[in-house]
């Protein structure tokens, strides 16, 4: 007889737990605002080269959404879009993406990403 009371009140315990848990709000991702996209802190490095030496290109992409999402990011020189990495962040998560290349002309060479802006210049060598 006390087995079948302890089945009773577990069954009842049950019952009264997953109404709780059905009546708890739930977080639903159409209540949250949608993936939002910062690019921030372009960074071109060195700023003068010679022929054939890495320039290395960093920029940090940051969620400050609350969604999840996925965000697709160009690097062009000189107004041509060279390279693009896809990212995908949680809201509030940020990722550093680097890219790196060299140039085989000398001259002065303007990288954007998004909005921002840096240059570097391309120098020939140097006899010695």
């Amino acid at each position: 007889m006390n087995k079948k009371k302890l089945v009773i009140g577990i069954a009842g315990l049950l019952i009264i737990l997953l109404i709780a848990v059905a009546l708890i709000p739930s977080i639903d991702e159409e209540d949250m605002d949608p993936a939002e996209f910062e690019v921030k802190n372009l960074s071109v490095s060195p700023s003068e080269v010679e022929i054939g030496e890495l320039v290395i290109v960093s920029v940090e992409i940051h969620n400050i959404g609350e969604g999840s999402g996925t965000h697709t990011v160009w690097l062009s020189v000189s107004g041509e879009r060279e390279y693009s990495s896809t990212v995908e962040l949680e809201g509030g998560e940020s990722h550093t993406l680097h890219w790196d290349f060299k140039r085989e002309e000398p001259g002065e060479y303007l990288v954007s990403v998004g909005d921002l802006q840096d240059n570097f210049e391309v120098k020939e060598d140097i006899p010695t």
